[in-house]
């Protein structure tokens, strides 16, 4: 028996399709943000119009990427090395273009559409910028470098609007909060906030003293230990899925201050083989830092590679070992006050109401109706009264 291939069948558009079709929307949207930092971003715009047309336009202010031809072709089999816009973009939209735009020196476009299928070219149309929103962007801008893409599926689209924030303010929380990023959301100019899952903007959590490693990796190294008595909604704004279950254990940043991985506490004992005695000592209270200095870290094989190295793991497990005996032994997690919460609620409501009437009991009529649980009715009467 033998295997054959017609050649004469092959679509060099459906051949591009399976290649790319591995990339998942996490690692499309990282592709995007991190490449744009690599160019020196200090700003990114998602434009998104949510007009039902599935179309987002993802600018930066970085310089312009090496994969942006204009004149020369590349062989098919280099695509992914010289042209990794083309390349990861088609795993999502047959049409999309790559355009940068500088004052007096370059305004160009390269638009495809892989519907339109040849057999063995991609013929990019390269224009000026069309696009109405980039055309107003270059009145307003010195320079700037945009993908534009038509996602093919609304639920891959969905899955984009609902991941691109959590991915942005988790991933480069630390270039966020200290300015040296903004990520707008446009066309309503919402500035993205980073998340804080090393609690570096709370006062009482406990810092250890920065540890330099230097061997065949150049780290720095420094555990935070969470205070013993943390509110709610600290540890809600921490990660996208707000537990401490999820923003522990430990946290790869690049040189360029890009987070890595997605720490988990339960993915210690798998990456590290760490201790039970370890464990048991609140280690899920405990977060390391793990700083590149100089190698180029980019992806969790580059991860495995660094833990495996034995001298790395054994500096990883003394500095866990060393922060998890300076855990306190009870950790208070202090859920939001409910009663305080309703209390601005019902005091919100009432100042409401008194602008216009000030009638005490039809404003504690309108706000039984409001809110008709008989453990509310109590509290809502006292305030009306004290007024």
């Amino acid at each position: 028996m033998s295997i054959n291939l017609d050649k004469s069948k092959i679509n060099i558009v459906d051949l591009l399709k399976v290649l790319s079709s591995n990339i998942n929307i996490s690692n499309l949207i990282n592709f995007y943000g991190d490449t744009a930092i690599k160019r020196k971003a200090n700003e990114i715009q998602i434009f998104d119009l949510d007009d039902g047309l599935n179309n987002l336009i993802i600018l930066d202010d970085g310089e312009i990427p090496s994969d942006f031809i204009i004149e020369k072709g590349v062989e098919f089999n280099e695509l992914k090395k010289y042209c990794p816009y083309i390349f990861n973009t088609s795993s999502i939209s047959n049409k999309f273009s790559i355009s940068y735009f500088s004052k007096n020196d370059t305004n160009k476009s390269i638009e495809l559409d892989l519907s339109n299928k040849h057999q063995d070219q991609i013929i990019p149309n390269i224009t000026k910028i069309k696009d109405e929103f980039l055309i107003q962007k270059a009145k307003s801008t010195e320079c700037f470098f945009a993908i534009s893409f038509k996602v093919e599926k609304t639920e891959s689209y969905k899955n984009i609007q609902k991941k691109i924030y959590r991915n942005y303010a988790f991933r480069y929380h630390k270039l966020l909060n200290k300015n040296q990023l903004k990520i707008i959301s446009l066309p309503e100019r919402k500035y993205y906030k980073g998340f804080d899952p090393l609690f570096e903007n709370f006062d009482q959590t406990r810092k250890g003293k920065s540890i330099q490693f230097r061997g065949t990796y150049k780290l720095d190294m420094r555990y935070y230990i969470i205070p013993k008595s943390i509110k709610k909604e600290v540890i809600n704004t921490s990660s996208p899925n707000g537990t401490l279950d999820s923003s522990c254990g430990l946290f790869f940043y690049n040189k360029n201050g890009i987070l890595i991985n997605k720490p988990n506490f339960y993915r210690l004992e798998r990456e590290l083989n760490v201790s039970q005695s370890i464990k048991e000592k609140n280690i899920r209270y405990v977060k390391l830092e793990i700083k590149s200095v100089e190698n180029d870290i980019s992806s969790n094989d580059d991860i495995e590679d660094l833990i495996n190295d034995k001298f790395v793991r054994k500096q990883i497990i003394t500095i866990l070992e060393d922060a998890s005996k300076l855990v306190p032994q009870e950790i208070q997690i202090i859920e939001k006050d409910i009663i305080e919460e309703k209390i601005k609620i019902f005091s919100k409501r009432i100042h409401k109401f008194f602008q216009n009437n000030n009638n005490k009991e039809e404003c504690i009529k309108e706000l039984y109706e409001l809110f008709p649980y008989e453990s509310d009715r109590n509290l809502i009467k006292e305030l009306v009264n004290d007024r």
